[in-house]
């Protein structure tokens, strides 16, 4: 399994990310999300992944731009 973890998968977040308010949008982080679990994924099965469904996403607070976002999957 430890090939197919994703440690640390960093993102700054720069202008085009911030939606009016000037924090992240949140589709935004889903799609990150999303590629560094089907990295995850395809390393483990060795085959072609898609996402089916997401049940739910929590954002505990704003990200803003200047923001180091630091993703993790195992």
């Amino acid at each position: 399994m430890a090939y197919s973890v994703v440690n640390d998968h960093t993102y700054l977040l720069m202008p085009g990310d911030l939606n009016a308010n000037n924090t992240a949008f949140g589709g935004r982080l889903m799609e990150i999300a999303d590629r560094v679990a089907g990295t995850v994924a395809m390393r483990h099965s060795h085959s072609t992944c898609v996402t089916l469904l997401v049940d739910s996403m929590k954002f505990l607070k704003p990200a803003k731009q200047g923001d180091l976002l630091i993703f993790k999957a195992s």
